[in-house]
């Protein structure tokens, strides 16, 4: 007996069974309909997804053309080249992990001073890179003083005020004990760092 007419002769049975049972079809017809269906949906949304794709592809290209038809390009690249040594010149620098704490600790106890702060203590914070700006670091420092009332303000626009880029990240202020903690933030270029 070959595999064929062992096939045939198993689905005898169930052909005579789908001739006589009209249950038995209409729930076939009913599972193929479903079936058929849902692969209409799903080929529905693959359409849309393809729709939204040339959408987003055809908005990408009218963009590239019009950057394109722009003939002022050397004049955009001058903007651009200002515009990044302005921002680089802001920013301090510092061969090594040690000299970038150094000079930010020296530049805030110089800027206290002249802001007539009292019993002055400048304490190191942590040195970390900042994502997304490659060879930029941030180096944190805390300022921790006694103060008059208005030193305060007279550091805060120092700080605002200074040529280098100088960031207050949290500011405390205690009247009762006459106190001033300011946590600082300096943005350093030239940083190798340093293997603890």
């Amino acid at each position: 007996m070959t595999p064929a007419a062992r096939i045939a002769g198993a689905l005898a049975p169930l052909r005579r069974e789908f001739t006589a049972n009209i249950r038995l079809r209409l729930g076939v017809w009913a599972v193929l309909a479903l079936v058929v269906f849902y692969w209409i949906l799903v080929r529905a949304d693959d359409l849309e997804a393809a729709r939204a794709d040339y959408a987003g592809d055809l908005a990408r290209l009218e963009r590239a053309q019009n950057a394109g038809a722009d003939a002022d390009w050397p004049a955009l690249l001058e903007a651009e080249r200002s515009a990044a040594e302005e921002l680089t010149g802001s920013l301090w620098e510092a061969e090594n992990e040690g000299l970038a704490r150094a000079g930010l600790l020296s530049a805030l106890n110089a800027l206290a001073g002249d802001a007539g702060l009292r019993d002055t203590s400048v304490q190191p914070g942590v040195t970390q890179p900042v994502a997304g700006a490659p060879d930029v670091w941030r180096v944190q420092a805390r300022l921790s003083a006694r103060h008059l009332i208005g030193a305060e303000l007279q550091l805060l626009h120092t700080f605002a005020t200074h040529p280098k880029k100088l960031v207050v990240d949290r500011l405390d202020i205690s009247q009762n004990r006459s106190r001033v903690t300011i946590l600082v933030s300096a943005y350093f270029v030239g940083l190798t760092p340093q293997s603890t």
